[in-house]
């Protein structure tokens, strides 16, 4: 076995069971994992984060209309997306069906709002508005006290975005 074939098959066996088979990107049981890590982190260090929920804007009627294959390749593009407009520190994870979180690692509010912005636009951008996100934030220490209390801040500053009209980024 040659070395290259070793390497991919030791990054396969090490990577696979934390991502997420359709788009790449850390599943949603690594995502609880690195929270509470970060949440022990913020209790040791008191180093300050933020969570964003990332929610495709009426991707269900997208899926009706253009079929389930074509909203996969949607998600895989909004991944890459996400991926490219935060830094490499942060993650970037599959929360759940079309909603994605980001952790934004020593990340204060105005930091973790913009690097939001630049989802939202880049994402608007690449579908010229036919397709748009919406984007809850919360950090610990501002908004919650622990890691279930911050996903749901983030949560409700989500719908708050959504009942803002969609293509909008909320800071809870």
């Amino acid at each position: 076995m040659d070395a290259q074939l070793i390497q991919q098959q030791y990054e396969k066996e090490i990577v696979v069971p934390f991502t997420d088979s359709l788009t790449g990107l850390y599943n949603h049981g690594f995502f609880q994992t690195v929270l509470a890590w970060e949440e022990e982190r913020f209790k040791r260090h008191a180093g300050p984060f933020t969570l964003g929920l990332i929610d495709i804007d009426s991707f269900t009627g997208y899926n009706r209309s253009h079929g389930h294959a074509q909203g996969d390749q949607i998600l895989k593009k909004i991944a890459e997306i996400i991926k490219s407009n935060i830094r490499q520190v942060d993650l970037a994870s599959r929360y759940a069906g079309d909603v994605f979180a980001i952790l934004l690692i020593k990340s204060e509010a105005a930091m973790a709002k913009a690097a939001a912005e630049r989802i939202r636009e880049a994402v608007a951008k690449e579908f010229d508005n036919a397709l748009t996100v919406s984007v809850g934030l919360a950090s610990l220490p501002g908004d919650a006290s622990s890691k279930a209390h911050l996903i749901g801040k983030a949560q409700e500053a989500l719908l708050c975005a959504k009942m803002r009209g969609n293509n909008k980024v909320h800071f809870f």
